[in-house]
């Protein structure tokens, strides 16, 4: 096994990209977790939440925000202290019958988590037990109610490797739960041990005291790649007692984040997130970026400090190369060019690498080391969609089963990065067996059992997913090959709800272009009813070639939303956020909000963005 290195000079710069903050990280948090698909679970990175069920603005609260805004601010690993009070299975805090327990239900707060994980089908969560129950079916039962076939168990995972989250996603499986001083029979816990090396018995971490940032060693020692590293911290009762009198953990801050993913560190596990905390974890963008500014950039590239902006495709730089078989292995060519060369120079100046981008901040950092303060090209792009960023690498496309194995199930994802649709086409010659394909997100897409000739279907996703599930007797072959094509679109109109319940709607019912948008009490006209297209543009059933605006391609807070005729403008693509926010394309940090939220829901309220903040005035359901 080889030693993580990451240069002080480098970690050093991390400090000087503090002032370059975003405001609103949910968003670049969120990328970077799509960014990790296929990297092996032992070298993701993410954000964990200590004692997440615990919130409040009491001293003896570890959080300050509940869970499910924990969830969407990019918190992806989450800790739940189990314990008996009279007789039922708490989430409590040392004591149950303490002030500060923060008594609370398990089955509850596990509901939330399946309920959060349902609401967004492409991640995956980490659990964390803190379990002083020691009664298996006591604490698995739950688990099992909440999550049943989307736990990941450590049978799921193949003996000589980690899978990646692309791979558990396939399977259906998306949350994979660890136990810090229990996990009974192994059959649906994780020995908590093995995602915290170093940690003492009984913890499902590290003490961060014990970690030094500056030299990126643990206990004294250099971080061991492959190994999993997870860091915590109490920040009980820091805010009014001295730090000799509470839990002496050391502090995860502003201070350190950055450092601690740039040293490696797989999941740094806090109190109290916050939006400055958050902001430190941000690897990725720069500040207010991406902009597409000048409506021409749709390319990534890499600064000299690290951070990312998007550019004109067509800029002349030099690129990122990735080793194919070791992911911290980074090379630049000497050959410059425009973006849509990336591979073919990779391929040809380093046999072996790829066109690629980092997917967390460690491999962030072993790329700035390699370019030596030159700004690289990316394989990262917006190209096909404007504000849906992919990585074009070269996925599986087509997949054949061989012989069918009996009782061996198959999984794959086959993926064309940038297509709007593909044509599936399946041929199969199967017995005791059954095919299915799934779309992206797992939506059932069409299923063979026996003798299929080849047929083709559409399916309005660049990802498709294909689970081959044999019997005893099972025998024959399948195959599935994809290509892109055109989105397939029928419009359903529905309603856009907001956190008081009431409807986005056209002011005066108004449908000439520059018409206000605002919220009513909802009352069904066709000018509360909406559809969203495959390019992320909202249309207005009283005017379909019509749809939601950011004015004049405005970026500022309090930029008006109107209508206006249908175009190809960032500014009438709207992606989801934190919080179930619709954000503006061209300004992913701004969210449709309601003005003057603050005092109150009332009719009439003009709509316009405003920075992501997850209020009710920025939550927008369908109904």
């Amino acid at each position: 096994m080889k030693k993580l290195f990451a240069p002080s000079s480098l970690i050093i710069s991390l400090m000087l990209l503090a002032s370059s903050a975003m405001a609103d990280s949910a968003w670049p948090l969120t990328q970077a977790m799509q960014l990790q698909l296929d990297t092996p679970m032992n070298r993701i990175q993410l954000l964990g939440a200590h004692n997440a069920w615990n919130d409040s603005s009491a001293t003896w609260a570890n959080q300050r925000w509940p869970l499910d805004k924990l969830l969407d601010n990019g918190v992806r690993n989450i800790d739940l202290d189990l314990h008996w009070d009279g007789g039922t299975v708490k989430l409590c805090h040392q004591d149950c019958s303490a002030i500060y327990a923060a008594a609370d239900s398990y089955p509850g707060e596990l509901q939330k988590i399946a309920n959060w994980l349902a609401a967004h089908p492409k991640d995956i969560l980490w659990l964390d037990l803190e379990d002083r129950v020691n009664d298996q079916n006591a604490v698995e039962g739950p688990l099992r109610a909440a999550f049943g076939s989307l736990l990941y168990t450590p049978k799921d995972k193949p003996a000589d490797r980690w899978e990646t989250p692309r791979e558990m996603i396939a399977k259906g499986k998306r949350i994979l739960v660890k136990g810090a001083n229990h996990w009974y029979d192994g059959s649906l816990i994780w020995d908590g041990r093995t995602f915290a090396t170093g940690a003492q018995d009984g913890w499902n971490s590290r003490q961060v005291k014990y970690f030094d940032a500056a030299n990126c060693t643990q206990d004294g020692k250099a971080l061991v790649s492959g190994l999993i590293y997870t860091l915590s911290d109490s920040k009980l009762g820091k805010d009014i007692l001295p730090d000799s009198w509470v839990d002496q953990t050391g502090t995860i801050d502003t201070s350190n984040i950055a450092r601690l993913f740039a040293c490696g560190v797989n999941s740094v596990d806090a109190d109290r997130w916050d939006d400055d905390m958050t902001a430190q974890a941000v690897w990725s963008w720069a500040a207010a970026e991406p902009n597409n500014a000048g409506g021409n950039e749709h390319c990534a590239e890499q600064s000299g400090n690290g951070r990312w902006n998007d550019a004109s495709c067509s800029t002349s730089h030099r690129f990122a190369c990735q080793s194919a078989s070791n992911m911290d292995d980074w090379k630049v060519t000497s050959g410059s060019g425009a973006w849509e060369q990336g591979r073919a120079q990779c391929a040809a100046e380093f046999p072996g690498y790829r066109f690629a981008a980092p997917v967390n901040s460690f491999t962030n950092q072993r790329l700035m080391a390699a370019s030596r303060g030159q700004t690289v090209w990316l394989n990262y792009s917006d190209k096909a969609r404007e504000g849906k960023w992919e990585s074009y690498l070269d996925f599986p496309t087509q997949w054949a089963s061989g012989n069918v194995v009996p009782n061996q199930n198959q999984y794959q994802t086959l993926t064309i990065p940038g297509a709007g649709a593909l044509k599936v086409t399946l041929a199969a010659g199967l017995q005791g067996s059954t095919l299915q394909v799934f779309d992206g997100n797992r939506n059932l897409q069409s299923v063979v059992s026996g003798s299929q000739g080849a047929t083709s279907f559409v399916v309005n996703d660049n990802s498709v997913i294909v689970q081959l599930s044999p019997g005893a007797s099972a025998a024959g072959s399948a195959s599935v090959q994809i290509e892109a094509t055109g989105v397939s679109e029928t419009p359903v109109w529905r309603s856009l709800v907001n956190g008081k319940g009431k409807c986005l709607d056209l002011e005066g019912r108004n449908t000439n272009n520059g018409a206000v948008v605002h919220h009513w009490s909802c009352h069904g006209a066709n000018t509360q009813k909406w559809w969203q297209d495959a390019q992320g543009r909202i249309h207005s059933q009283a005017s379909p070639n019509r749809c939601v605006t950011a004015q004049n391609s405005g970026n500022g807070n309090g930029t008006a939303i109107v209508l206006q005729d249908c175009g190809s403008g960032a500014n009438q693509v709207w992606l989801r956020g934190a919080g179930n926010s619709l954000r503006p394309a061209h300004a992913p940090n701004k969210a449709i909000d309601i003005k003057d939220a603050y005092w109150g829901a009332f009719d009439g309220q003009d709509a316009h963005l405003w920075d992501g903040q997850n209020s009710w005035g920025q939550s927008w359901g369908w109904k």
